[in-house]
């Protein structure tokens, strides 16, 4: 665990005293901008649920999610922002529709003066005449290196900005959700420096880096509908020690790759609806912080596919109140199941997976 310089929030500024001819005096206090890292927790803001054919935004964007950062106690500050949310889509009549197409945007607001800092862009392609519903994750990751002439609090926010509808005939019909938006960010300083004012936001004492290992892959052919809850299947597995800590935030990273085929013989089959939840285990007391759902339904009239993409989730951990022992968080597949007039498809595969923490105290 690596140490940063430190001057911990309402403990007073440390007095010195001089002697001088038999006299003493308090000197002046003067606060160090440390070399530290600070680790800021957002919130969801709003939801989108669209289902009257197309949402107009307007010049008004929709704020998905919002995180504030202080860094007036850093020295020449780097903010790295992770965003996560879920996306679904749903066509619920084979139309002529080829795709959907969300455009997102980054933006850093201190002080009132507002910046688009990046643009993104979701593309969900559909094909003509298929019934959809596909629900997975999006997300991404920015680097503010240009935030060094801010003080105080800069506010982040990821907005939603335009929905399109592309290669369709008449009014489209289409049903669309947003939810589950969930954004961090890290900051640290990359030099010494001073200040004159008293820290605002805590800085980080200790910062460590954990990395989990993969625990178990799934590859089950075929694939029949399963309750896993009493037997959860763990695909990934952090231990934290958090002995010594004062008040730890954690920030989990979540990752995996999951692959769905479908063959042609195997009937009607249409699609599988994946439940995943995050827990935390400390002195034998587990709590389920998160569920999950991966969704992938596709009327395919007959024509087999073979889909594979990612799957991740970016968790704040701000409620951890355990200061000794050790902390087990894992990622663990709870259901399957399997959508449509049949019972089975032909394979399902989940590998790749890995889950990181940062540890801020």
């Amino acid at each position: 665990m690596q140490k940063y310089s430190y001057s911990r929030p309402g403990c007073g500024a440390r007095i010195k005293r001089y002697f001088d001819q038999g006299k003493h005096f308090q000197a002046e206090p003067q606060h160090v901008k440390t070399k530290g890292m600070i680790v800021a927790c957002g919130k969801e803001v709003q939801r989108v649920s669209v289902t009257d054919r197309l949402l107009n935004i307007g010049d008004i964007p929709i704020v998905l999610a919002r995180v504030a950062v202080d860094t007036s106690s850093l020295q020449k500050p780097l903010v790295k922002i992770d965003f996560s949310t879920m996306i679904q889509v749903t066509v619920p009549s084979g139309i002529i529709t080829f795709g959907a197409q969300f455009a997102f945007q980054l933006v850093r607001n201190c002080r009132g003066e507002r910046e688009v800092l990046n643009n993104y862009q979701y593309i969900a392609d559909l094909q003509k005449n298929v019934v959809y519903n596909i629900r997975q994750s999006f997300g991404f990751t920015f680097c503010d290196d240009d935030i060094f002439c801010q003080r105080d609090c800069c506010i982040y926010t990821v907005e939603l900005i335009n929905i399109s509808i592309f290669g369709s005939n008449g009014d489209p019909v289409i049903e669309l959700a947003i939810e589950d938006s969930a954004i961090r960010a890290i900051a640290q300083g990359i030099c010494n420096g001073f200040q004159h004012e008293a820290f605002k936001q805590p800085v980080c004492r200790d910062v460590a880096l954990v990395c989990g290992k993969e625990k178990n892959t799934v590859d089950i052919s075929p694939v029949i509908s399963a309750d896993l809850r009493s037997d959860p299947i763990i695909l990934a597995k952090l231990s934290l020690d958090v002995n010594c800590t004062h008040k730890p935030l954690v920030a989990i990273n979540f990752s995996t790759l999951i692959h769905v085929e479908e063959a042609e013989e195997t009937g009607f089959t249409e699609g599988v609806q994946l439940s995943f939840v995050l827990k935390r285990k400390c002195n034998g007391v587990e709590n389920v912080l998160r569920g999950y759902e991966y969704l992938k339904f596709i009327d395919r009239a007959e024509i087999s596919y073979s889909l594979k993409n990612a799957f991740t989730f970016t968790f704040c951990d701000d409620e951890f109140v355990c200061a000794q022992g050790c902390c087990i968080y894992t990622v663990e597949l709870v259901g399957i199941e399997i959508l449509g007039s049949g019972d089975v498809i032909s394979r399902l595969v989940i590998e790749n997976s890995a889950l990181n923490a940062v540890l801020c105290d």
